[in-house]
């Protein structure tokens, strides 16, 4: 039996589940698997939910990441994301062929482990970025170079449970009010230079900071700090194109979600597609 202490992505993945009023149950016995989530709707879906841990590597570098230094190194974001999939995949493998499949990531940590690219290269490997308009005017990018399967994390004969990958994140969608005023206030003083004054950081900000508080204060008060600074859970989905079930994209269809799917080529090349 699983821990049933709840973890970050958990709780978020719940609150998440809440706002689309779907209902679930909270580590089910399925054949003697116990995945973290089975959601009730049209059909059953099982979700696994994976946080983002802090690696060895990442703490050694957080502190220069924080001082705003270059990092170098032997980090593999994309080793890690798969590590978390494979741990995921155990609890899906009962539900093959009978219910969708899903692992859920949730980042918690410094480094961009949830990022898309970093996503799909795990996916579907190194990506050659290239490309092309088809008749209807739909457009795809190819992501591998389809040199070789084992640089695939999904295949036509590999890991068929997962019918995608979901980004869980939290975000809040009205902060682009705040940030295009702060904006307009650092190229204010850009812009506001005499010809041939030299650039000094330190005045700058002692111009700047009053200016962006000025600009906080009257966004705040424009549009209130609720609606301003309000948090919501969404999700990035992947799909998987060899899944045995795929998932609906009606499933995860929050206002901010979006949904990844992709296509094979004449070249065995995956592309994404974009409609």
């Amino acid at each position: 039996m699983k821990c049933s202490e709840k973890q970050p992505g958990e709780i978020e993945f719940e609150r998440y589940l809440r706002a689309l009023s779907i209902s679930w149950s909270y580590e089910p016995d399925i054949e003697g698997v116990h995945p973290d989530y089975l959601l009730f709707g049209k059909s059953e879906i099982v979700c696994e939910v994976k946080d983002f841990e802090s690696s060895a590597l990442e703490q050694s570098v957080i502190p220069s990441i924080l001082n705003g230094e270059s990092v170098a190194g032997p980090w593999n974001p994309v080793d890690y994301i798969r590590a978390r999939l494979k741990k995921a995949r155990k609890q899906l493998q009962s539900s093959k062929g009978i219910r969708p499949g899903v692992v859920v990531l949730f980042n918690t940590q410094t480094m961009p482990f949830d990022d898309s690219l970093f996503i799909e290269e795990a996916l579907f490997g190194a990506p050659v970025f290239s490309e092309s308009v088809g008749p209807s005017g739909a457009s795809s990018t190819s992501l591998d170079s389809g040199n070789s399967e084992t640089d695939r994390f999904l295949t036509v004969t590999s890991n068929t449970s997962i019918s995608a990958v979901a980004v869980l994140e939290v975000i809040r969608p009205n902060i682009h009010l705040l940030e295009t005023a702060q904006n307009e206030v650092l190229s204010g003083i850009n812009e506001g230079r005499v010809e041939g004054e030299q650039k000094n950081i330190k005045a700058d900000v002692r111009r700047a900071l009053p200016l962006l508080e000025r600009a906080q204060h009257e966004i705040e008060s424009k549009y209130g700090k609720p609606y301003l600074y309000t948090e919501l859970a969404r999700l990035r989905v992947f799909h998987n194109l060899f899944a045995a079930l795929p998932l609906e994209q009606t499933v995860f269809n929050a206002e901010f979600d979006e949904h990844f799917f992709y296509h094979r080529d004449n070249a065995g090349l995956i592309n994404r597609c974009y409609e």
